[in-house]
């Protein structure tokens, strides 16, 4: 920076983005107040549809979800795009049910099989939902440029075709397409605009075959068309009570979290010109988790 050559760059703040939500709810609640013959029930269930666009995801350049800088500070337009936190549905459900059986209960409600089947309840929490968009890494720089130069957009997806399918490998296989080395190759999903060769075994870039000039990208800030892994999860528990005496009830508990073992990969690599570009090195969930628990209510 001409005066200041200890600074490489400043950070600065705009203020007057804005952003737009818009939402779907659908959310069922409901419980039956057992009597002397019923068992009990509960159900909260919700359904979220929605999108959020912005143009600023945090008030700080790079600090949230992997956001990049502004690409051109003189045309702001450029930035909507969906939100860092955009999740466009996602379905949650929680349960618990205790079954008919036992004392005061409709079935049962005698002799050895109501001390056996009697005071048992059966819980469950499900969430499902679609990841978050991914932003991309950058292109090269620009000479004296000191904002984020983005990708051009080609014909094939961002995605590796085996995510989309279901086949997606992890130890095998990259998360996304590679980038283009040249004008016009084929399976390819990232182009950069200035130092892309005009041609298979050209040594000329685009930058240069345009006389010099340089040019933005135009890959949005965020994609909708790539995402993380969507997560899914479900926790149940089988529990009983055992009345003690008065109001004190002695409650056995087991618990199976992520009980169908479920492996949810964290997000890949996003930065194209690393050689690790789409690689999957983990996973957001733990193992599933069996956990057995005694708690004395009084």
């Amino acid at each position: 920076m001409a005066g200041y050559p200890s600074l490489s760059s400043i950070r600065f703040h705009i203020h007057g983005r804005s952003a737009e939500h818009r939402p779907i709810y659908v959310s069922i609640a409901a419980s039956s107040t057992p009597t002397a013959a019923q068992c009990w029930f509960e159900y909260p269930d919700v359904f979220y549809l929605a999108k959020t666009l912005t143009d600023a995801d945090s008030i700080l350049p790079a600090t949230n979800g992997g956001i990049r800088q502004v690409q051109n500070t003189a045309n702001l337009s450029q930035e909507k795009a969906l939100s860092s936190q955009d999740v466009p549905y996602m379905f949650s459900a929680a349960f618990l049910y205790e079954l008919p059986f036992g004392k005061g209960k409709a079935l049962l409600n005698h002799g050895f099989a109501s001390a056996i089947l009697g005071g048992w309840q059966i819980g469950g929490v499900l969430r499902y939902q679609k990841g978050v968009p991914i932003s991309f890494g950058c292109a090269n720089g620009v000479p004296g440029w000191q904002n984020c130069i983005r990708f051009n957009r080609q014909s094939a997806p961002p995605l590796n075709p085996a995510v989309s399918d279901g086949t997606f490998n992890p130890f095998t296989q990259n998360f996304f397409n590679p980038v283009c080395s040249y004008v016009g190759q084929s399976g390819c999903a990232f182009a950069d605009p200035n130092t892309e060769l005009i041609a298979a075994g050209s040594q000329t870039t685009v930058q240069q075959a345009r006389g010099g000039a340089y040019f933005f990208g135009n890959y949005p800030r965020n994609n909708g068309d790539a995402r993380t892994p969507n997560f899914y999860n479900e926790d149940f528990s089988v529990l009983r009570n055992f009345p003690l005496y008065e109001r004190a009830t002695l409650q056995l508990k087991a618990e199976f979290l992520n009980a169908f073992n479920r492996h949810i990969f964290s997000a890949p690599n996003i930065n194209p010109y690393d050689s690790t570009f789409g690689q999957v090195t983990g996973t957001i969930d733990a193992a599933r988790i069996i956990q057995f628990t005694m708690r004395l209510n009084f």
